[in-house]
């Protein structure tokens, strides 16, 4: 007993009611502190988040989740049969109360823990100060465990459609904090794949940015699945669909150009702004390798115009792009030096 209690004494995050084991609970904070909206945030600007708001209740006891793995790998079970009330009032969880009875077989020497089953009452719908619902809060703690545990237990899968004050539901935050497993167990609850944050990206455009390979086959396996070909024409504020991001990336790049491309998301599609196609990014960028494979294994529009009228082949001319060139002629573009001379004089003209 004394060895269990040293053990459990370590580290103090989750709630037992065992009056051996009374600790204060020890919570890193999980958001950043500054309000502001930035691209890089994936939380809601939550500027306060202390253990000490959760000193103020009359808690009974608490036991290692982070340290401890077998209450890691307990977890599912202890919440399913011994949470009966969780309320989001604050920054995290106001009140927590677990009236399970923990219990050590003294006698048999193994320290098993006993527990007896109680029925839970939680309202997954309930948000705190910033929108965040519970789930959403075990995803930006990164705790994976309890928010695999926690969509289980989710009856009405609306609850997990909420957003926060920043738009996110918990597909955007699985993806930000890079939560493979806790995607797929989001993607298999049928929620909206196609809901946008604040800056109208997706999770499948969150996933292009970072270069995520593993969650965008997450992502684009239910695409495939639902035929939910929709969400691969989603633009975001910039305008922009999931190839127009995944063209701009470094890691990554051309594997998911390729599962894009693969699930049948459209290489003819335009920005919102400009009318330019992912060839036209590829010229701009010179970037050949995916010049190459555009032109050979797709069905691109060689000599798609933008809004104002420019191919993809002339971009690639004025920057000097010389190899870009080469290889579009060789593809079948449309060039003509006395056309693209006029042009120039025009624009001098123009400019005079």
């Amino acid at each position: 007993m004394a060895d269990l209690e040293d053990d459990i004494n370590c580290d103090r995050d989750l709630v037992t009611d065992d009056p051996h084991y009374c600790e204060t609970i020890n919570v890193s904070s999980h958001k950043m502190a500054t309000g502001r909206l930035c691209d890089e945030r994936f939380d809601s600007g939550i500027n306060s988040y202390s253990s000490q708001s959760f000193l103020d209740f009359s808690l009974e006891g608490y036991v290692s989740l982070r340290r401890k793995t077998e209450f890691c790998e307990a977890i599912p079970e202890l919440l399913s049969n011994k949470f009966t009330n969780i309320s989001l009032e604050d920054e995290g969880i106001s009140s927590l109360s677990l009236p399970a009875v923990v219990s050590t077989n003294s006698s048999s020497g193994n320290k098993k823990l006993q527990t007896t089953a109680k029925q839970i009452v939680i309202d997954f719908s309930k948000q705190d100060k910033d929108g965040d619902t519970f789930v959403n809060l075990a995803l930006i703690g990164g705790n994976e465990c309890l928010a695999c545990a926690l969509i289980d237990m989710v009856q009405n899968v609306e609850c997990l459609n909420i957003p926060n004050f920043l738009y996110q539901r918990p597909l955007h935050l699985a993806v930000l904090t890079k939560q493979v497993k806790v995607l797929q167990k989001l993607l298999s609850k049928n929620i909206d794949i196609s809901c946008q944050d604040h800056q109208g990206n997706t999770s499948l455009h969150l996933a292009c940015r970072n270069g995520d390979l593993d969650c965008v086959k997450a992502i684009l396996k239910v695409v495939r699945e639902r035929r939910a070909l929709q969400c691969l024409e989603v633009r975001n504020s910039e305008g922009l669909t999931c190839l127009h991001v995944a063209a701009k990336i470094t890691e990554n790049k051309m594997d998911i150009v390729r599962e894009l491309i693969y699930s049948e998301a459209n290489v003819n599609a335009v920005d919102a702004k400009s009318g330019r196609t992912i060839l036209h990014y590829a010229c701009e960028r010179r970037d050949m390798e995916l010049v190459r494979f555009l032109v050979k294994n797709t069905n691109i529009e060689i000599d798609f115009l933008t809004f104002d009228g420019k191919p993809a082949i002339y971009i690639a001319y004025w920057r000097n792009y010389q190899d870009i060139v080469k290889r579009l002629v060789k593809a079948g573009a449309d060039f003509d030096y006395n056309v693209l001379n006029d042009v120039s004089e025009d624009s001098d003209d123009a400019n005079v």
